[in-house]
This record gives structure tokens, C-alpha cells and sequence, in this order.
């Protein structure tokens, strides 16, 4: 069974991911055109984004960290355990990994759209309005004071 730890060190200003040096030797020797990375860092922001729109974040870091760009290769993994750096704790499994790669990769359709907006059905909505949207927020806080 083959199974490599990622380390996962949580920073202030994002994440670190991590392989043990033993660990991007046996990489090297076991895929021949691996090219392992000692860490990857993502900042919250970035992290939060790509979970939004892509998934867990960890499906994609796990081929770049281990410098594995063949998906044959990837089958050859049993199991991806990424694992708190500070407390010893898994945090997330990967079984049967699957690469994700540049063009597989396909945003889910969450959220508005341009298309979702109607410019003239706001126009028949407020064609009775007379003020601004800022003019009465301003009154209802001045009637509240």
C-alpha cells in the first residue's frame, strides 16, 4: 500500500503544505518524472475563494506538492492523509487519488449570473419611487434618532 503524509501547517496569514524530505526521495524513485515541492503555501483568502468555486483546495494541492502531473501515476497511490503539523491529527483523507489538472477543472454553478439580473423589470418595480435608495436610508436613520 502506498501512502504518503502531507503536514499541514495552519500560518496567520494562510496554510502550509508540506512533505517530509524522505518522503520527496521515495517520490522521485517511485515516479521517475515526479517533481515533489517542498511546501506549498495558500493564503486564507485565496483558499476561501477556491473552495467556493472549485471544491477542497487539498485535490488540487496534493499532484502539484507531490510533482505528480501523470494521472497513471496518481493511481499508483492508495491513500493522501494530510495531517495537522502541530497536533498530529488527520484533517483530511485523499483515497484512490485522482489528479485534477489544468482544464479538468470545471466551477460549479453556484452564485448569480449576469443573466440572473433584469435591468427593466427593476425599472417597472421602482417607477413609483421618487427618491434615491440613499435618500431613504437617510431619512429612516434620521427618524430614528
Amino acid at each position: 500500500m502506498t501512502s504518503f503524509k502531507i503536514n499541514v501547517n495552519k500560518q496567520v496569514d494562510g496554510y502550509s503544505f508540506s512533505i517530509a524530505p524522505s518522503i520527496r526521495e521515495f517520490i522521485k524513485k517511485l515516479f521517475p518524472n515526479a517533481h515533489p515541492a517542498n511546501n506549498i503555501f495558500v493564503s486564507y483568502d485565496t483558499k476561501s475563494d477556491f473552495d467556493l468555486y472549485y471544491g477542497k483546495l487539498e485535490n488540487s494541492i496534493y499532484p502539484a506538492l507531490l510533482g505528480i502531473d501523470d494521472s497513471n501515476d496518481l493511481k499508483k497511490i492508495d491513500e493522501i492523509e494530510f495531517v495537522d503539523a502541530q497536533t498530529g491529527n488527520t484533517l483530511h483523507k485523499v483515497t484512490s487519488p485522482v489528479a485534477v489538472f489544468e482544464g479538468d477543472i470545471k466551477p460549479e454553478s453556484k452564485g448569480l449570473k449576469l443573466s440572473d439580473f433584469s435591468f427593466a423589470k427593476s425599472r417597472q418595480l421602482l417607477k413609483h419611487v421618487k427618491a434615491s435608495f440613499s435618500d431613504t436610508v437617510i431619512e429612516e436613520r434620521r427618524e430614528a434618532i
